[in-house]
């Protein structure tokens, strides 16, 4: 499937070991990274490293608990009942015969599904979520002899639609493993925010003819205190004032979108 949050742990927790969600290479399929990367191209030299240091980096988004994995008995037992009615049973049965298949390497449990109307057309768009770890592995490096311990949340994923009768992958909802906060607005945008709340990458996208197209330029914020825009080779720097009338100016007053996740084996009941 899509989009994954690779889940790395130490041997105090090796219940988690393992259990992030396998990459579109392992399935066979195609990586689709972020049609656009929001990549600062300024080289920074601060003291403060860019890695998360306290568990309090992450307090201003959702964090859960990363869930026991199913025995392979009770995940054998699982069967998704697919029906031409329903495009996106396929779907959802595909991924639970995949962690069958992949044995105790992947816990099924990190995925869940969410149905919602995104695009307001009346008809619900598939929403995928991983359980992974806020703003990707590499943030979370050892500095002056203390270790972070990983934060984990559960993020959007990717997102598939029905065309034609089928259920069909939108074009560039997969998102970037280094991921922290993602958010579905009620006015059809998808908000992804990528690293650390103090050097956030955020970028907007909307659902427009089953593709999420770039809506605005991608911002972010360096260590220093410095605003940034790029859009493709297009970079420069803006005040903070800028910044937040951007996000101000995009988000227009919309509100997140509470979606109601389900596990992957409770799909049709």
């Amino acid at each position: 499937m899509k989009k994954i949050f690779a889940l790395f742990l130490g041997l105090s927790i090796m219940l988690l070991t393992a259990c992030g969600t396998p990459t579109e290479d392992e399935r066979g399929t195609t990586t689709h990274e972020e049609s656009v990367t929001c990549v600062g191209t300024k080289t920074v030299d601060v003291t403060e490293p860019n890695t998360v240091r306290l568990n309090g980096d992450y307090d201003s988004v959702p964090t859960v608990t990363v869930p026991e994995r199913l025995s392979s008995e009770e995940l054998d037992s699982i069967v998704i009942p697919v029906s031409a009615d329903d495009p996106y049973s396929a779907i959802i049965a595909n991924e639970i015969d995949w962690y069958k298949q992949a044995g105790s390497q992947y816990n099924s449990e990190v995925e869940r599904y969410a149905l919602y109307d995104i695009n307001g057309d009346g008809t619900d768009e598939l929403i995928i979520g991983s359980i992974g770890v806020l703003g990707g592995t590499s943030v979370y490096e050892e500095h002056e002899g203390v270790s972070a311990e990983y934060t984990f949340g559960l993020l959007i994923s990717e997102v598939y639609t029905i065309q034609n009768g089928k259920a069909v992958r939108v074009q560039h909802s997969a998102v970037s493993a280094d991921a922290y906060e993602t958010v579905i607005f009620d006015n059809g945008i998808l908000k992804v925010v990528r690293l650390t709340p103090r050097n956030p990458r955020i970028t907007y996208r909307k659902m427009v003819n089953g593709v999420f197209e770039m809506v605005g330029d991608c911002i972010y914020k360096t260590f220093d205190g410095k605003y940034y825009y790029r859009n493709g080779s297009d970079t420069g720097e803006i005040t903070e004032e800028e910044f937040n009338r951007r996000i101000a100016e995009i988000e227009d007053g919309a509100h997140p979108v509470e979606l109601e996740w389900k596990h992957l084996q409770d799909y049709g009941k």
